[in-house]
């Protein structure tokens, strides 16, 4: 143990002394995040949906070429010959490399998020999920990285090796790309490439979504069969023929993509192509005033005013609720039923003023709405709108929708802040879309209200 805590600290002080590994592990991920938030700067939470995508990059330069351009460099200059020569087990001083190189990786990832957040990214609500999915996919590239050093004989082949890894992942892997924006056949080409899985493992605890089990076994699958094959066939010296074990690490992958469905819904690819069109934010359908200025001057002659074939389709990108027939799956099922426990004791949901009231209770769909939580976000308006119908009179609910749907700046939105008992993220700083949101949701269950009178 002591032999390897004195390797892992060689090791550190070893790259952080290389200009090379500190730029692949330090810079270049930050070039990354610099894009990123270039590329979505008008999104209204600031890097909040690529948080997989950027520390995916910054784990992807440090193992496709960090790791294995330093075991090659040391294998041309006779270095792991003489390791092997050491005393005692002949796998510590690789152990005590990988080690040092997850710390990197480790250290790395810490610096980008200080960085989004630093962007006005909100911190993570769940770092110990965020450090676990991490980790898992740090494994997994490592390994991976290790088997690139064992197949290249040269620095410039192990380059070469780590392209052929980096880009099909940047590109078509779900990496760099959304997948929602690549065609059917490249997405499930994007099954067999281990990036997709370390996104949307890490994604998931940033904003809670659909089931990310499979990715942590996919990532477990990889690492598990990279590393048994690099230690199989791991090449000491030059000499050494390259070991048709490598053979396992290829099949590993090609056995993940096989067995992998998708987990999200069939609708899911559509909805997230046409958002790429969708507006930010959405007009009133009715371009007639509050003819009040509290919610009880409002009239039945105003909200038969209202052209509720206007507003966007419960089946689209905007405030999307979910048809009467449509079945959650059980991952959902159990977040909306953690949502129903915890509305009736929910503060904000009991407020004096009944405005307000339920201005706090539309909050709740629309960030789900604005984070993009499909398919939660779908569901999602049914528990609000059952509670909003206990927590009002019904004979003043329609006029209550009415004048917060005309009047979506008015009111506090600090509730939007406390969303922890719903196990959903608080709403961004920059509240706009949230209000637009909430404001159609307001027209949509007043034209439930009404249609059913």
């Amino acid at each position: 143990m002591r032999a390897l805590l004195q390797q892992i600290a060689i090791g550190i002080r070893l790259n952080l002394r290389n200009r090379v590994a500190l730029a692949w592990s330090f810079l270049f991920p930050a070039i990354f995040l610099f894009a990123f938030r270039l590329l979505y700067r008008s999104e209204r939470v600031p890097l909040l949906l690529h948080v997989g995508e950027f520390l995916t990059i910054a784990i992807l330069g440090g193992a496709c070429f960090g790791l294995p351009l330093g075991i090659v460099e040391d294998r041309e200059r006779g270095v792991w010959r003489r390791y092997r020569m050491l005393p005692g087990s002949q796998f510590a001083v690789p152990g005590g490399i990988l080690i040092t190189r997850y710390l990197l990786l480790l250290i790395a990832g810490i610096l980008q998020i200080a960085l989004a957040i630093a962007a006005g990214m909100p911190a993570p609500r769940h770092p110990l999920d965020l450090w676990i999915a991490f980790t898992a996919a740090s494994a997994a590239f490592l390994a991976i990285g290790v088997v690139l050093a064992t197949l290249a004989s040269t620095v410039p082949a192990a380059q070469a090796l780590g392209q052929c890894v980096f880009l099909p992942m940047l590109v078509i892997g779900g990496v760099a790309v959304p997948l929602y924006s690549l065609p059917d056949w490249a997405q499930r080409l994007s099954s067999f490439l281990p990036g997709r899985y370390a996104v949307e493992a890490m994604q998931a605890a940033m904003i809670p979504g659909p089931s990310v089990r499979f990715d942590f076994i996919a990532l477990a699958a990889i690492a598990l069969a990279g590393a048994l094959a690099a230690f199989l066939a791991f090449r000491w010296d030059n000499a050494q023929p390259i070991s048709p074990w490598l053979a396992i690490a290829l099949i590993g992958w090609l056995a993940i993509g096989l067995t992998w469905k998708p987990n999200a819904p069939p609708r899911a690819n559509q909805i997230a192509r046409e958002e790429l069109s969708a507006p930010a934010e959405f007009t009133p359908p009715t371009p007639v005033p509050a003819p009040s200025t509290t919610w009880r001057g409002v009239t039945p002659h105003d909200i038969a005013n209202v052209a509720f074939d206007r507003l966007p389709k419960d089946d689209g990108v905007i405030a999307p609720i979910a048809a009467p027939a449509d079945v959650p799956d059980d991952e959902t099922a159990a977040q909306l039923d953690r949502v129903y426990a915890a509305l009736p004791d929910w503060a904000p949901g009991k407020v004096r003023d009944p405005l307000q009231r339920v201005r706090n209770l539309l909050y709740i769909s629309a960030v789900a709405d604005i984070y993009r939580m499909d398919p939660l976000e779908r569901f999602l308006p049914y528990a609000v709108f059952d509670q909003i119908q206990r927590a009002v009179p019904s004979d003043d609910l329609p006029k209550i929708l009415y004048f917060i749907a005309l009047h979506p700046s008015d009111g506090d939105d600090s509730a939007s802040r406390r969303m922890a008992p719903f196990n959903l993220p608080d709403a961004p700083r920059d509240t706009r879309a949230l209000r637009n949101r909430a404001m159609i949701y307001s027209f949509k269950f007043l034209a439930r209200l009404s249609h059913n009178r």
